[in-house]
């Protein structure tokens, strides 16, 4: 019984994390106002905040470590036109945002 609790909580942050990156690396983010119950919403904003935490606990750690590099992305995000605002797109620029 432990151990399937434990199963189902990381399989449930590891999707909250996953949309974590999402939301950082495209600006598209869970609508969690479109649920109408109050107490899932509630749940909701905590998991997809315990993801935003991992996610930016996991950039930080690769940021200060020996063993990741900045690199330029393989090809932007495909689904973004060329002419949608800055804010929307991958990488903006030619090249990747300084932020270490």
């Amino acid at each position: 019984m432990l151990g399937r609790l434990f199963h189902y909580t990381t399989d449930v942050m590891l999707v909250s994390t996953v949309l974590a990156g999402i939301k950082h690396t495209s600006g598209l983010a869970v609508n969690v106002d479109a649920i109408p119950e109050q107490n899932v919403r509630g749940v909701l904003r905590s998991l997809l905040g315990a993801g935003e935490y991992l996610f930016e606990s996991s950039l930080s750690f690769a940021q200060n470590s020996k063993y990741f590099h900045v690199v330029n992305p393989a090809r932007q995000l495909s689904f973004f036109a060329r002419n949608e605002p800055p804010h929307m797109q991958q990488f903006p620029s030619s090249s990747p945002p300084h932020r270490w």
